[in-house]
């Protein structure tokens, strides 16, 4: 996917003046990263970007720890089962004596 759109997207923010914090994932083959826009112009947008962030992160952090939860619990549903262990080796011979004992 091109940038393009979130460039043109951050320039009209910025002709309209409104203040914006953006932030862009973009998924690779071996690391993801991520781009982070920005205008905080006005007199108090700083702060209540980080008003609105402290709120936000506990949120988002028990999202992922949900997401990793079930993804765990999506692994092991599709690992085959296990058959029962079946007893191993000859079965034991019957002796003569040991029927003998049992008379006794």
């Amino acid at each position: 996917m091109s940038m393009d759109f979130v460039y043109d997207l951050t320039e009209k923010l910025e002709e309209q003046k409104i203040d914006h914090f953006l932030i862009t994932i973009r998924h690779g083959e071996k690391k993801d990263c991520g781009d982070v826009f920005y205008n905080l112009k006005g007199r108090d947008s700083t702060s209540t970007l980080c008003r609105i962030l402290s709120e936000v992160l506990p949120i988002l952090e028990e999202e992922d720890l949900e997401r990793q939860r079930n993804a765990n619990k999506s692994e092991q549903k599709n690992k085959p089962k296990k058959s029962p262990k079946k007893p191993r080796g000859r079965p034991r011979k019957k002796r003569d004596d040991d029927e003998e004992d049992g008379k006794k």
